[in-house]
């Protein structure tokens, strides 16, 4: 894929959800996140939603276009892309090839989860900006 993004939203990946989790509420995440996204992004800019896999795809459906492949996030980018996602390498990827990133963290829904480190994730964010809800977010 040679095309290029505006805005490419990175949805959670499965390490984001716990057992106790239910799946209709992780899913919550990605259209409020598209739905920041359209509010601030001008008619003429192009969104994406950047999958992994096609597992995560069905995990995490949406309503816009989308595309899944792992390793290809740089390939959808210029120089005036906005990325937004969970913190995890792909804020790495994007802060060393000068692509902006966004985090976001829901602080509330993950702080019980074992997969996620808080304590990393608090680390980070005295480097780089992490949303912790959806206000925050831009």
């Amino acid at each position: 894929m040679k095309e290029k993004f505006d805005y490419i939203i990175l949805p959670p990946d499965g390490f984001h959800i716990t057992v106790r989790d239910r799946l209709v509420d992780a899913r919550a995440c990605l259209p409020g996140i598209i739905e920041v996204v359209q509010r601030i992004k001008r008619p003429t800019d192009r969104m994406v939603v950047k999958y992994r896999t096609k597992i995560q795809q069905l995990n995490f459906p949406c309503d816009i276009e989308s595309y899944a492949g792992y390793g290809t996030l740089l390939d959808l980018t210029s120089k005036d892309t906005t990325v937004v996602g969970f913190p995890g390498s792909a804020v790495l990827e994007c802060l060393l090839n000068d692509v902006h990133f966004y985090s976001f963290c829901d602080y509330d829904r993950y702080r019980g989860n074992g997969f996620i480190s808080m304590d990393a994730i608090e680390r980070l964010a005295e480097i780089i900006y992490i949303a912790r809800n959806m206000n925050e977010l831009f």
